[in-house]
């Protein structure tokens, strides 16, 4: 995916600004590839759970509840 604000690198697609920008500008291709990062390391998670925290408040930030709630599945081992 390419970021607004970042030099195109895996690295930095795994920052808490490149989540962000996945989580709220991502395709599906980009969302696959987030899982699979979390999958891998699961400390990713701590960077989900620290970006969506930022738009929980919003209840139309439909797309950061999904990756909260996935976050919180994953640690309690159910997704």
């Amino acid at each position: 995916m390419r970021h607004r604000h970042l030099i195109d690198t895996e690295s930095a697609s795994k920052s808490a600004m490149g989540i962000d920008d996945i989580i709220g500008r991502g395709l599906w291709a980009d969302w696959v590839d987030l899982q699979r990062w979390c999958l891998e390391d699961p400390t990713l998670l701590d960077k989900v759970e620290r970006v969506c925290r930022m738009h929980i408040a919003d209840a139309g930030a439909q797309r950061h509840h999904f990756w909260m709630n996935y976050a919180r599945a994953r640690r309690q081992g159910l997704a």
